[in-house]
C-alpha cells in the first residue's frame, strides 16, 4: 500500500476516532459529570497500563528529575481534560469540540518554532484549511460585525480555548520528552 493511502485511511480512521470520542464522552459527562468522567477514563486508562506492565516488566530507569517532568505532564493533562470535560457539559459539542480539537495546529506552530519541524507547502495548506474550516463551523460570522466580545463567546468555548492552549503546547513538548 503507498503511503498516501496510508495517508487517507489513518487521516479519515483518526477524523472519525476523534469525532466518536468527543459525542460518547459528552454522553458520559452528562450522565456522571466532568470529574467522574475523568476519573473513570484515567482509571481506565491505568489498568490498561497495568496490564501492559504485567505482559512486560521491565521498567524504565527514571531520574528525580524525569519523575517531576512527568508528575508536571500528569498535572497539565488532567486540567486540560477536566476543561474539555467541562466545556463539554455546558457547551454544545458542535462548537466546543472543534476549537479544542485545533490544538493540533498549535502543536504544529509549537514544533516549528522549538523543534525544528519543516513545514512544506502542503502542510501549511492543510493548517489553513483546519483553521479556516474551524472558524467556519465555529463561529457566527454575523454576530463579529460590531466585533466581538468576551461575553459573545458561547458556553463552553473559554474551556475549550483553555484545552486548545494546555494541548497545543503540551504535545510537542511530550513528544519531545518521550
Amino acid at each position: 500500500m503507498n503511503q498516501l493511502k496510508i495517508a487517507l485511511i489513518g487521516g479519515l480512521a483518526g477524523m472519525f476516532g476523534y469525532g466518536f470520542a468527543d459525542f460518547f464522552a459528552k454522553k458520559a459527562v452528562d450522565r456522571i459529570g466532568n470529574l467522574k468522567a475523568l476519573i473513570y477514563s484515567q482509571l481506565f486508562a491505568g489498568v490498561l497500563t497495568a496490564i501492559y506492565f504485567f505482559r512486560d516488566a521491565s521498567f524504565p530507569d527514571l531520574k528525580p528529575s524525569n519523575i517531576l517532568i512527568i508528575v508536571a505532564f500528569g498535572f497539565f493533562n488532567t486540567v486540560g481534560y477536566l476543561a474539555l470535560y467541562r466545556a463539554f457539559q455546558i457547551g454544545k459539542l458542535s462548537v466546543v469540540s472543534p476549537i479544542s480539537s485545533t490544538f493540533v495546529v498549535l502543536a504544529a506552530v509549537i514544533s516549528f518554532l522549538f523543534f525544528g519541524e519543516i513545514f512544506s507547502q502542503t502542510k501549511i495548506i492543510a493548517l489553513v484549511l483546519v483553521v479556516v474550516g474551524i472558524v467556519f463551523t465555529s463561529v457566527n460570522l454575523r454576530e463579529l460585525r460590531n466585533g466581538i466580545d468576551i461575553s459573545d463567546l458561547s458556553k463552553g468555548v473559554p474551556e475549550a480555548l483553555l484545552v486548545f492552549l494546555i494541548f497545543g503546547f503540551y504535545v510537542p513538548f511530550w513528544d519531545r520528552f518521550i
